[in-house]
Formats: C-alpha cells, sequence, structure tokens
C-alpha cells in the first residue's frame, strides 16, 4: 500500500490489516486509488444539499453518571433477555471466520469481548 497509495498508508494504522486490504482491493479493481476515491467523495458529498430538506439535527447532552447508569441498566436488561446465549450462538457460528476479515462480525462493537 505504501508504494501504491501512500497518503492512504499513511492515514492507515499498519496492523489495520481488513482496511488495508480492502484499500489494495479497491486500487485493483477501480485502477484509482483509496485516497482519491475518498477526496472525490468529500467533494461530491459537499456539493450535495440534504437528501431531506426539512432535516433536523439534534445534539444530546448527558451527565456521565446518568449515561452510565442507563448503559448498565441497559445490559442487565439485555443479558437477561438472552444476549449471552445470543452472542454465544455467534460466536459458534462465526469460529472459522478470519477474525481480521470475519465478514464485518469482529468489527461489530463488544462482540469481541464475548470471546
Amino acid at each position: 500500500l505504501k508504494v501504491i497509495d501512500p497518503l492512504m498508508a499513511q492515514k492507515l494504522h499498519r496492523n489495520d490489516k481488513r482496511r488495508i486490504k480492502r484499500a489494495l482491493e479497491i486500487c485493483d479493481s477501480n485502477s484509482m486509488k483509496m485516497s482519491e476515491m475518498i477526496q472525490k467523495q468529500q467533494k461530491t458529498s459537499s456539493d450535495k444539499k440534504l437528501r431531506y430538506p426539512n432535516s433536523v439535527f439534534l445534539w444530546l447532552d448527558c451527565d456521565e453518571q446518568v449515561l452510565l447508569q442507563r448503559t448498565d441498566k441497559r445490559v442487565d436488561e439485555m443479558m437477561k433477555m438472552g444476549l449471552l446465549d445470543e452472542a454465544n450462538e455467534l460466536l459458534e457460528k462465526t469460529k472459522d471466520f478470519d477474525k481480521n476479515d470475519a465478514n464485518g462480525i469482529y468489527q461489530v462493537l463488544g462482540f469481541k469481548e464475548f470471546e
């Protein structure tokens, strides 16, 4: 990647094999560097208006302790509803996957913690 797309190689961590592999695939299939593709997308997207003209963006601010309490309560509820069984079932189904790629399953927030 350092030879083909030095800009992208500089941005990606050397251990991020999944993204490095994807950057090489993009270069190979599109005859365009990933960094060029990203720049093109950013320029194109900044020229466009919102998809829904009456959109509203909200920023919610929450006390950290309140957020942690709510998160803990939600996780406890999910565990009671079978989260652990579901995670174990997914782990069993994906045990032969390449953990660097794994069709994205190992990229899911919190999935690796159930191993």
